[in-house]
């Protein structure tokens, strides 16, 4: 039997439920591998086979005994919904061809225990090890609060295999980088010494405050492999990492990198500016509020950017005749931008980062910037000479 308090299972599940597992075709990955081990904290464990997301519970009603088992997502969601302040426990039950484990808890202050059919622990894909030997780099946790920032430029085509991924590079003293190809977005970070290709669901859940303050170990490695002629033990492979181990505390993830050649981010980088503009953060939420609001329904909508009266900068949509939406913001406004119009949704978001535009032509790439370097660039949609003159 393995108790856990329910405050400490609940938070638990708030990290846990950043790596999504649920809809997995594999029946064995919609299960949470909980471990026990004698007068030390649990560990609850869940995995996808590109990544593995574990944390530490603390208990006051350790383990007698090592005891491992297999809780089903519906169980342990169920578990999520005993009273505060009790305890829940799970039980494993039943043979090798019917195992189940017992869920009991308390909830409006009736004892419930429930049933549910599992599977044996030792089918839970294993967590790649890090090598003997290989130190961890030591990273602040604002290197992962500016990477969750930026992520939202990365690619959610899934075809697009190298740009579901957000780089660490080493590059310019470190940047963290995201792109879809259409915008992109980087931060100067302190980051290891060596290229990381990190994909989306790692990202998300690396989102998760805890992973976003103190100091972070992070280990790049090569997953050492396993033959018969070694009798299993596990054999180091020269080469670059493919996997990296990042560890907060109590929570660890270890993620398979992405193999691939990230593009050359600089390269669409414009570093000319003719024009720019300045948003008051005063003004810029209520900007951002209406770019999203011409978002909704599912369609991309676009607006021309373009000089208005002195000192405001205007923002046009006008998908037909019918329907049209204006504003002008006051702005500090240098030269003279020209005309462009841009992806509603993408300038949305190059605002939320940074709030200083860079302007160059019609047809050129506009950039969003900030003082620390951080910066989104959004490309430029076409238009006619019509929406120009408008």
């Amino acid at each position: 039997m393995i108790e856990i308090p329910t405050d400490a299972l609940k938070a638990a599940g708030r990290m846990l439920k950043r790596l999504r597992t649920k809809h997995c075709t594999l029946p064995v990955l919609n299960h949470i591998l909980v471990e026990a081990n004698s007068g030390e904290a649990i560990r609850l464990t869940v995995c996808n086979l590109d990544q593995w997301l574990s944390t530490h519970v603390p208990t006051d009603r350790p383990s007698d005994t090592p005891e491992v088992l297999l809780v089903p997502t519906e169980a342990f969601e169920a578990s999520l919904k005993a009273d505060k302040g009790s305890s829940v426990t799970f039980t494993r039950k039943g043979t090798k061809k019917d195992r189940r484990v017992r869920l009991k808890m308390l909830r409006g202050g009736i004892t419930v225990e429930t049933h549910h059919p599992t599977l044996e622990s030792d089918e839970f894909p294993p967590c790649p090890q890090v090598p003997e030997n290989i130190e961890a780099t030591p990273v602040p946790g604002r290197t992962f609060e500016m990477l969750t920032e930026i992520a939202g430029c990365a690619s959610k085509d899934s075809t697009r295999y190298i740009l579901n991924s957000v780089l660490l590079t080493p590059e310019d003293g470190g940047m963290v980088v995201a792109t879809d190809g259409r915008r992109l977005a980087a931060t100067p970070a302190s980051v290891p010494d060596r290229k990381l290709v990190i994909p989306t669901p790692a990202v998300h859940a690396l989102g998760h405050p805890d992973f976003q303050q103190g100091v972070i170990q992070v280990t790049p490695f090569h997953r050492p492999e396993t033959t018969t002629e070694t009798d299993g033990k596990a054999q180091g492979k020269p080469g670059d990492p493919d996997h990296v181990r990042i560890e907060a505390g109590g929570h660890v993830l270890v993620t398979r990198l992405i193999d691939g050649h990230y593009p050359n981010w600089k390269q669409v980088v414009p570093t000319d500016r003719v024009a720019s503009a300045s948003f008051e953060e005063s003004h810029r939420p209520a900007v951002i509020d209406w770019l999203k609001a011409l978002s909704k329904g599912g369609k991309e909508a676009s607006v021309i950017l373009r000089p208005g009266k002195r000192g405001h900068l205007e923002l046009a949509h006008a998908p037909d005749t019918s329907h049209a939406s204006r504003i002008e913001v006051p702005a500090e406004i240098t030269g003279k931008p020209q005309p462009v119009a841009l992806n509603a949704a993408y300038l949305a978001d190059a605002l939320t980062i940074a709030p200083t535009l860079w302007f160059i032509d019609e047809m050129s790439p506009v950039v969003a910037r900030r003082l620390d370097g951080t910066l989104c660039v959004v490309m430029p949609i076409r238009i006619d000479v019509a929406a120009c003159a408008a």
